[in-house]
């Protein structure tokens, strides 16, 4: 019989994915709706300040853009599909139910020009950047 030396930091820091996976289970047990935030990339250029959500498998129908006092809303819903009684799952891995998620803007935003596009999945909205807030360069002049 080998003596393995046990090391209790390792357990100690798989323990919050312990804890999620226990909660994820409970909730798959009881039959409800995860509560679930689409992955999110947020870049600028001079002119624009944008933002891309992952969202796959939802209708653009379903998606929702808001925003008030500064602060920008994206949110939805993906319905699962509806259940058929020749299916046996033996694994269901993706998300379904409403999301939502927020953003405080920068100053300097247009808000009244925002457009969105949706493709492939990906749902782009851009928020184009007031005349004042651009960077201006300025010319040194010799004397």
């Amino acid at each position: 019989m080998a003596l393995v030396r046990w090391k209790p930091l390792p357990s100690f820091w798989n323990m919050p994915q312990s804890v999620e996976k226990f909660f994820d289970d409970f909730l798959e047990d009881k039959g409800a709706e995860k509560i679930w935030a689409p992955e999110v990339d947020i870049y600028e250029n001079e002119d624009t300040l944008n933002v891309e959500v992952e969202v796959p498998g939802i209708q653009k129908e379903d998606i929702n853009i808001s925003v008030s006092n500064n602060v920008l809303t994206i949110s939805g819903k993906k319905e699962l599909e509806k259940e058929e009684k020749d299916r046996n799952y033996h694994r269901v891995e993706r998300t379904y139910g409403e999301f939502r998620r927020t953003f405080t803007l920068p100053s300097g935003m247009d808000t009244e020009k925002i457009k969105a596009s949706y493709k492939s999945g990906v749902l782009k909205v851009t928020l184009p950047k007031e005349e004042k807030a651009k960077p201006k360069e300025i010319p040194v002049t010799v004397e």
